[in-house]
């Protein structure tokens, strides 16, 4: 017994693709902070101001750049280089990771929440 794509199976196909599309390239927005996590601690900066950091571990340093509304890993002592290769990251949900550093950098978005909740629904 043969089976055959049917008209309406393309059109469900073309649909599933044309949505998975769609939500690809949606904007995320820009982010207008950064969080930095590097040796136990966690520090959020504005994007909106130039900043240099340079951060110094057992085996290494790194120097991390924000300018212009975009962060990124200057130069690492990191022996794969992923996180300089990785780039400026600018859009919210963006993440640079250097595993020998253990730093890990995070695009954030404007509004700041602490996790708790504004108002209870009744």
């Amino acid at each position: 017994m043969r089976e055959y794509i049917h008209r309406r199976d393309l059109w469900l196909i073309g649909g599933i693709l044309a949505l998975a599309l769609v939500l690809l390239l949606w904007p995320k927005g820009a982010g207008e902070r950064v969080r930095l996590t590097f040796g136990g601690e966690t520090r959020d900066y504005p994007l909106a101001e130039s900043k240099t950091l340079e951060l110094a571990w057992e085996d290494g340093s790194l120097t991390v750049r924000i300018e212009d509304g975009a962060v990124w890993v200057e130069r690492s002592d990191c022996p794969d280089q992923v996180c300089v290769r990785t780039g400026r990251i600018t859009q919210a949900g963006e993440t640079i990771v250097c595993l020998p550093a253990e730093m890990a950098l995070e695009i954030l978005p404007g509004e700041e929440s602490d996790g708790q909740v504004d108002a209870v629904a009744g």
